[in-house]
Formats: C-alpha cells, structure tokens, sequence
C-alpha cells in the first residue's frame, strides 16, 4: 500500500502481512523436533519463508536476519527449524511502515550509512553475520535506500576485522548509490562528491584505527581498515563516525533478538538526528 501526502510517502504491506500464517503441525509430529521436513512439509516451509523474505526485502527489516538464518537451513530443515520460523510469524502483524519525506534541498544531501557484524555468531561460531542500512538523507529528513544482512565475506578472528569488513561493504553499497542519486538530481555528468557519505560504525576501536597515523597490528585487516582510510583522504567518504551500540540502527540486522525501536523511528517518522 502506498500513500503520498504533501510532504511524503508511505509504504506498508498491511493487507500482504494478513496471508502470512504459520505452518500447522499435529502435536505428536511436533514433539519430532530434529527429524527433517518431508517433502510436503518443506514445501510449506520454503513457501512460508518466501513470504517472509518477500517483506523482508520490501518494508521489514527487522525481519531481514531471521530471513538470512532460515535461508540458510534450505536444504535440510528440521522439525524444529519450521516451528522457529512458525515463532517468527507474531513478527509479522506488527504494524509497521516506511515513510519517504520530502527532502528540503537547502540543506546538504548526505548519504549515511550505518554497519554493524556480530562476531563468530553463525556456523556453530565459526562465521560471522554483519548489516548495513543506508540512508538519503538533508536536515532532519532521511529517505531509507536499502538495507541488507549477509555473512561477513570470510572467517574473521576479531570483532573489529567484522566490524571492518562490514563497513566497507556498506560504503561500497554508498558509493554505488550515491552515483544514481547523484544522476537523478544533477544529470548525468554531474559531480558525484556533490553528495557525501558518512559511515557509522559502533566499534571504537575501529573508528580510531581509521584516523591514527598507525598501522593495525594485523596483517589482513590492514588492507581493508587502510582502504577506508584512503577513501576519506582523497574525499570518496567525507567522514566515519562512531556511534554508542544503542544507536546503530543496523544492530537488528547482525544478531536475533535485538533492539529494532531506533531503526523503526528512523523509517516511520522519516526523520534523522545528528548526522
């Protein structure tokens, strides 16, 4: 559904949300927790998890984890791996919307990331998961472009290496949009650093490393936090942040439980503060 007023615009999937119903089991099939799925009951398990991902990608992302988790359970899930994906459901009918406010061309346009990973939280430790969400964003008002929640892109052996790894894909992510946007309101050959990027992380560590003359101590990790710190220094990123894990609003992208009332701010009220 979508709504436009004279300031801005909203989207919902309130009536898709009403056909999201979880998959009924018989109580002596239910207590089978670690036998996998039959064909038919796969089925509904992958058509279920169809339906959520298909508003995971649209208007919920507080959904978008739970979506990554289960999909990687695709090719052998488990009695109990439908009755979790069933517990996700309640998520569902909560009410919740996007609103795209108009953006006062006085003010700077900005384009701000948020990334965040979770250390060591997926395959039984051994892989990490990290998100990002981005931002269009003058004054006070924020349009969300896109948001996602993957695997960090190799193993990692600290926090501050998946930290790192998952902000340079969510400036990466930027920096492709920024080229659109900039296209869009300035034509085609327009200058795109007209549009700055500013990344939020909410590891200190990470955010000190990016503007000490010192070297990380690790070797790997080097090249990417050096990566960053070449892309402020020619102007690519006008500057990384960091921000208290209380407000990172891609927190409830990276791990199963977390805090969503910040982002759901942010994405209901189109309105955005110190950045």
């Amino acid at each position: 559904n979508i709504s436009q007023c004279k300031d801005y615009i909203t989207m919902d999937q309130y009536d898709y949300c009403k056909n999201v119903k979880i998959v009924e089991l018989e109580k002596g099939r239910r207590l089978q927790r670690q036998s996998p799925l039959t064909a038919e009951e796969k089925t509904s398990y992958l058509s279920l998890l169809g339906k959520l991902s298909w508003l995971s990608y649209i208007t919920r992302p507080d959904l978008k984890f739970d979506v990554y988790t289960f999909a990687r359970k695709n090719k052998s899930p488990t009695v109990q791996d439908l009755l979790d994906l069933n517990g996700v459901v309640s998520k569902v009918y909560q009410r919740k919307k996007v609103r795209f406010p108009r953006l006062d061309m006085k003010n700077k346009v900005k384009i701000v990331v948020f990334a965040d990973a979770s250390f060591g939280n997926l395959d039984e430790k051994v892989n990490s998961s990290r998100g990002y969400v981005i931002f269009l964003s003058a004054g006070e008002n924020a349009c969300c472009l896109t948001w996602a929640a993957n695997k960090v892109s190799r193993v990692v052996s600290s926090t501050i290496e998946s930290e790192t790894l998952a902000l340079v894909d969510g400036l990466n992510h930027a920096e492709w949009l920024r080229g659109i946007v900039a296209e869009l309101m300035y034509g085609k050959d327009s200058e795109e650093k007209l549009i700055s990027i500013v990344g939020f992380t909410d590891s200190n560590q990470l955010a000190q490393a990016l503007y000490s003359t010192q070297h990380v101590s690790n070797h790997k990790l080097r090249r990417d936090v050096e990566n960053i710190k070449e892309r402020l220094c020619n102007g690519e990123i006008s500057e990384v942040r960091w921000v208290p894990t209380d407000q990172m609003l891609a927190d409830p992208l990276t791990k199963k439980g977390a805090d969503c009332s910040k982002l759901d701010y942010v994405l209901e009220s189109g309105r955005m503060f110190n950045v």
